[in-house]
């Protein structure tokens, strides 16, 4: 009875948006845009770092925004996040966080205490079909009004997941970081991420580097916390995993989320790197990257690997954009580089929960 009722909630629900002004307008509108693509593309100003690789994903994500607010609403249908107590906040954050899981229940706790810690005031949470005990650890969160819960299963969502939570929050919140549950953004200098951010908000967007950490000898999965097990990173910062970028972005100037690493922001401007360096790059893909690793003021410590048994476990889950599975021995290859001890996070970590009497 209960799938019945769904599955005529759905219809109801499809049926409206098909012959409403809006559906029909959307499918309308995905039509023009595909068959204008070459037109516009012959209209290049090849001045502009706007390249056809630019358009063409500019142009996909316009349809992809058109109908994945369709989806989104299917899914509320069937997965209302009422049953799981979410508190609705109407209040304006200053920081977000926007990140797509899956069976991540083993070290989501620490991932959020973390980020509270560092000053987020929200973290949108988006489940992609968990089956371990990812609900159980994360209720408490959901039912503060910390978290807002979505189950967004589903192949390749994650680029979808990121473009609908800017649009979403462009009148809800200042900053949204796009991160995944394996990276720690937080302030070198020891500051509240949010004192760190107000020296950037006449910029669309900052890019952060990674500092990326690999299994510091751990075969196995060790006990306690990540921050606690993992210290070997490259010697070499400038090493080309470290030159990556994540996003802060300011949801209101984003023009559309083409990559897990970098948004494209509306009247042609860029983010910026700690420095204050416009992030314009050679091509889209080049917009990843920042030409050496600067990380003085704001850095993401990205526990890539950890053990060998969870990067095993990692390749064979897949990437979370729909990337091919990776290989083991080859990732593998990848951390084969002179390492260092890396301890900032680990000490600034314990040095605070010390001043705070919590230890």
């Amino acid at each position: 009875m209960e799938k019945e009722r769904l599955l005529s909630l759905q219809n109801d629900f499809l049926k409206k948006f098909t012959t409403s002004a809006y559906g029909k307008l959307c499918f309308k509108f995905s039509k023009e845009i595909k068959n204008s693509l070459d037109k516009n593309y012959d209209n290049i100003d090849e001045n502009l770092s706007v390249n056809r690789e630019f358009l063409r994903r500019i142009h996909s994500t316009r349809i992809r925004q058109l109908f994945c607010t369709v989806k989104y609403n299917l899914l509320q249908l069937k997965y209302c996040n009422k049953k799981i107590g979410v508190k609705k906040d109407k209040n304006f954050d200053y920081l977000s966080v926007v990140c797509i899981v899956k069976d991540v229940g083993r070290d989501i706790k620490e991932w959020l205490d973390f980020y509270k810690m560092m000053g987020v005031d929200r973290i949108y949470l988006y489940d992609n079909g968990s089956e371990d005990n990812l609900m159980e650890v994360i209720k408490p969160y959901i039912e503060s009004g910390y978290v807002v819960y979505t189950y967004y299963p589903g192949r390749k969502v994650q680029i979808e997941v990121y473009d609908l939570t800017i649009r979403r929050l462009r009148n809800k919140t200042k900053w949204l970081a796009i991160i995944d549950s394996d990276e720690f953004l937080f302030s070198s200098e020891g500051k509240n991420l949010k004192e760190v951010l107000k020296e950037y908000e006449e910029y669309p967007g900052v890019g952060v580097n990674w500092v990326v950490f690999g299994p510091s000898g751990n075969e196995k999965r060790p006990k306690g916390n990540v921050v606690d097990n993992y210290f070997e990173t490259f010697e070499d910062r400038n090493n080309e995993l470290n030159l990556r970028v994540k996003s802060i972005v300011q949801p209101k100037e984003v023009l559309a989320c083409v990559s897990p690493h970098f948004c494209l922001y509306k009247k042609r401007r860029f983010a910026v790197d700690e420095n204050f360096n416009e992030m314009v790059g050679d091509g889209p893909h080049h917009l990843a990257t920042t030409p050496s690793n600067s990380i003085e003021k704001l850095r993401i410590n990205h526990y890539w690997t950890k053990s060998l048994e969870d990067l095993e476990e990692k390749c064979k889950r897949g990437y979370a954009d729909g990337c091919a599975n990776a290989n083991f021995q080859k990732t593998l290859k990848q951390l084969d580089y002179p390492m260092i001890e890396d301890k900032l996070l680990y000490n600034y970590l314990n040095n605070k929960k010390e001043n705070d009497g919590k230890v």
